[in-house]
């Protein structure tokens, strides 16, 4: 969509003369300004504003829909050069993973006394670091000779770093908890962003002879990734109803009937060839996850 834009004669900046023919240039030819006249009635300066905005929303609802109605017509869209009509990969991931951990940080600050089981306590935020049979919130209120005293009856050798790990622990417990929760959420983030790439290695690696190339398979990542934040994030909203707070149970399904129809649009495979390589593809891709968020919280630990 052309955006009409009042132009000068004259660059504003340099001095720099437009060529008029068919119309003044939209940038200048010696700076590079753009050439955007602002000093123009309000009406029109409004104008203006509507039709960016509509723009945006025309754009952005357009690949909202290709992400959630149509898994991996992006992707292919993208790899036929098809692309000004949709917002680009990268910035969709980095929009929409922004909202879903703004999201997740608010859920982490807040508890549920009424909370019995393990998917329940996920949902609310809760949770318990255990290091060798021993639980954080043991740690509550101990000083040092208690610590190790406990650890002394739990059998921990007292090495430096075990006693600094349940020394953190204890930290955590007498009071850090929501900063914690919050610094895990943050570097949550981080891994997800340093395992994306990984997704489409193992997506390129079961599709070489099919292609695209590894830049096509990282977008298909970015997709996949931008519909799971989406989903989670609309799953952890709906959990927040006491009668549903199982539903966020259903974001594996979710996922891999996702995974599965975003594979056959792209690659066009059979049903059982998508099927078998949705299964090892989301296999290790759970795996390399789980992997990376203890390492994740190992790491938050020891910097915390």
């Amino acid at each position: 969509m052309s955006k009409k834009r009042f132009k000068s004669q004259t660059c504003p900046n340099c001095g720099a003369e437009f060529s008029v023919k068919p119309e003044p240039a939209s940038f200048c030819p010696a700076c590079g300004q753009e050439n955007h006249d602002l000093n123009i009635p309000l009406r029109h300066l409004l104008g203006e504003v509507v039709e960016t905005v509509f723009h945006f929303d025309t754009k952005s609802i357009r690949t909202l829909q290709a992400l959630v109605f149509r898994p991996g017509v992006l992707t292919s869209e993208f790899i036929l050069g098809r692309r000004a009509r949709y917002v680009s990969p990268i910035r969709l991931y980095i929009f929409i993973s922004f909202l879903f951990f703004l999201l997740l940080s608010f859920s982490s600050g807040r508890t549920d006394e009424q909370t019995r089981t393990e998917a329940k306590q996920l949902i609310t935020g809760e949770f318990n670091i255990t290091f060798f049979g021993v639980y954080h919130k043991e740690l509550r209120g101990l000083q040092g000779p208690q610590i190790d005293s406990l650890m002394q009856s739990r059998n921990i050798s007292p090495t430096p770093t075990n006693r600094y790990l349940v020394h953190q622990m204890a930290r955590i417990a007498s009071g850090g908890e929501r900063e914690f929760g919050h610094m895990i959420v943050k570097n949550i983030s981080y891994m997800m962003f340093a395992l994306m790439p990984f997704l489409g290695w193992l997506v390129i690696l079961f599709h070489r002879k099919q292609g695209p190339r590894y830049v096509g398979t990282l977008v298909f990542s970015l997709h996949f990734h931008s519909f799971a934040f989406l989903a989670l994030a609309l799953l952890l909203l709906l959990s927040r109803i006491p009668t549903l707070w199982f539903i966020m149970l259903a974001a594996p399904i979710v996922l891999a009937v996702y995974l599965f129809i975003s594979l056959r649009s792209v690659y066009g495979q059979s049903r059982t060839r998508t099927l078998f390589k949705t299964i090892i593809i989301g296999g290790l891709h759970v795996f390399s996850m789980v992997v990376l968020f203890l390492l994740t919280v190992v790491a938050s630990l020891l910097a915390y």
